[in-house]
């Protein structure tokens, strides 16, 4: 067999394959709600060493055992330098004293660990064991004076809350960076309101005077911010604006929890600010404008001190950025502010390459809306059937039409394919329960995509919506096309590290759970009735297509099987 012809027989079962390989990718990236934390603007933490305890079957703090010389369990150097040489194997460790697992050692004294590196006779080590066959203990970690006494506290402290966090508190900024880092870390994991309780305990002239030195890392400064906007007052709103207008990267660099500090303490009065430099202001750095994004996100799910209204109007500033208005439209969908859906329909007709990232949102937008409209039928349905019947009976509402268009591309990547067949498959029911408002605005997002002379790039990114909507790959793919202004900010601020793949992966976290439920059911099950007699279901030999779908799935992996062995075979024998 010729190479041409083996070429040719694998084209097929290697684009099945990868139609596969995106199918499951799409359905593990469905985003997982995120977890609240007491610094939503902190960087990534690593585990705590209370953590780490509380996963151990036994914990003990040890010294190496001297040799009969006086020095480490090893030889000392041939040089005859006292200072031993780096040791590569198992070392002797005396027990001081455990903190954990007493049933597990029983009388043990001593124990054997692997160790490598530079022993230190006259230090005390921690070291964590995992119960198996026998204990199996970690790298020992070396522990000066002070975190001695820290990590035989940790045991006893409270499981969480104030009193907990009250113990670290005191570790902030410690000369002892293992220290510090911990103390940063149980802080940056704990839940906001457990903060909330050190109100009456926290340092304020502390905290305010690291967060003006520009030398501490901006991760924790971020945390300060966080902290002061619970303990600090209108005195310090004059300080947190300056800093706010600063040209000095290094001053604002925490500058999303500086914005949200700000608003908690200077509350609707402070927004005027933030509008003008990052919001409105269309020269302002993505980076900054990210940041104020994430700070009035942080009010909106963690804070009250912003009214609502207000906060959403602020929102709304974006919309006048096409190239960015995606990073707020989920917020507005979560935040149930439907007054919109004009400027995002035209939004949708009018993207071009810099802004074509906004169609996913604004279908998704669209989507939660219809959400809304159905849900709330729903519970007039109860309230009085016969109304409900009636009035879908004399004053029924066009269903949208099957997905040609446009709108074929809002199908979710996540939708099971046998509910999103079954749904275009069905004529239009005159049960359907949706708003004669929202059945416009989602006939004109469609009509966007199918104008007369659609342009080639347009056509291009509704497709890819299609398949990536959920996975952020549209996002990842058209990153390469986006404007300067929209570059990842430098990597001194990691902690803030805003990239245009993030807000494509923030789809409203119970909004587009509830609008795939809607977009993949028929109408007629989504108000809880049956099908009038006039409508008909497609079928095929009278057997519904919904019931086809899992035979032709099985099919089509035959086939692919088949396909792959033929492939395979060809090759042995070419």
């Amino acid at each position: 067999m010729s190479s041409i012809h083996r070429g040719r027989r694998l084209e097929l079962p290697m684009r099945t394959a990868l139609l596969l390989a995106g199918l499951l990718v799409a359905i593990a990236a469905t985003p997982l709600p995120p977890v609240a934390s007491a610094c939503p603007f902190c960087g990534t933490v690593t585990q705590t060493l209370g953590e780490e305890i509380a996963g151990a079957s036994a914990v003990v703090l040890a010294k190496i055992v001297p040799a009969e010389g006086g020095t480490a369990a090893v030889e000392t150097a041939a040089d005859g330098d006292a200072a031993a040489p780096p040791v590569q194997g198992k070392t002797r460790f005396h027990i001081d004293k455990v903190l954990k697992g007493e049933e597990l050692l029983g009388d043990t004294e001593e124990i054997e660990v692997l160790f490598f590196g530079q022993p230190k006779p006259e230090s005390t080590y921690l070291l964590l064991g995992i119960e198996g066959p026998s204990l199996d203990w970690g790298t020992p970690i070396v522990l000066t004076d002070e975190a001695v006494d820290y990590v035989s506290q940790l045991p006893g402290l409270p499981a969480k809350g104030g009193e907990r966090l009250a113990f670290f508190q005191q570790y902030f900024e410690h000369s002892d960076p293992m220290l510090a880092q911990d103390a940063y870390d149980e802080f940056a994991k704990a839940p906001y309101a457990e903060v909330g309780e050190l109100k009456d305990q926290m340092d304020h002239d502390q905290l305010v005077a690291w967060i003006q030195n520009n030398d501490v890392v901006s991760s924790r400064r971020r945390l300060y911010l966080t902290m002061l906007g619970i303990c600090g007052s209108e005195a310090d709103v004059p300080m947190l604006a300056e800093m706010i207008r600063s040209e000095d990267r290094e001053t604002k660099s925490a500058l999303d929890a500086l914005i949200a500090c700000y608003l908690t303490l200077n509350g609707n009065d402070g927004l005027p600010l933030v509008e003008e430099l990052y919001l409105a202001n269309p020269d302002a750095e993505y980076t900054d404008t990210y940041a104020a994004i994430m700070a009035l996100r942080f009010h909106g799910q963690e804070q009250h001190a912003v009214d609502r209204e207000r906060l959403l109007a602020a929102m709304r500033l974006m919309l006048n950025r096409p190239t960015l208005a995606d990073l707020v439209i989920p917020d507005l969908a979560r935040w149930e502010d439907w007054s919109v859906v004009d400027e995002l329909v035209t939004l949708y007709k009018e993207a071009d390459t810099e802004s074509s990232w906004v169609r996913v949102p604004v279908i998704h937008y669209l989507r939660a809306l219809q959400s809304k409209v159905d849900s709330d039928l729903k519970e007039l349905a109860q309230v009085d059937p016969d109304a409900y019947k009636r009035a879908n009976t004399f004053f029924p509402v066009k269903a949208a039409p099957p997905a040609t268009t446009a709108s074929a591309s809002t199908t979710d990547a996540s939708t099971p394919a046998a509910q999103t067949s079954d749904a275009q498959t069905t004529e239009p029911q005159t049960t359907d329960a949706q708003s004669a408002d929202v059945g416009a605005a989602g006939d004109a997002s469609n009509t966007s995509a199918s104008s007369n002379e659609p342009s080639d790039s347009d056509a291009a990114v509704d497709t890819s919506a299609a398949t990536t909507a959920t996975t952020g790959a549209q996002r990842a793919d058209e990153q390469t096309t986006a404007p300067a202004a929209a570059a990842p900010p430098a990597a001194s601020d990691t902690a803030a590290s805003p990239t245009r793949e993030e807000p494509a992966a923030m789809s409203t976290e119970s909004s587009d759970a509830a609008a795939a439920k809607v977009a993949t059911t028929a109408p007629a099950e989504r108000d809880g009735q049956s099908a009038p007699r006039g409508d008909k279901v497609a079928t095929v030999g009278g057997v519904g297509l919904l019931a086809l779908l899992p035979i032709a799935g099985l099919l089509l992996f035959g086939l692919f099987i088949l396909l792959l062995v033929g492939n395979r075979r060809s090759g042995q024998h070419g």
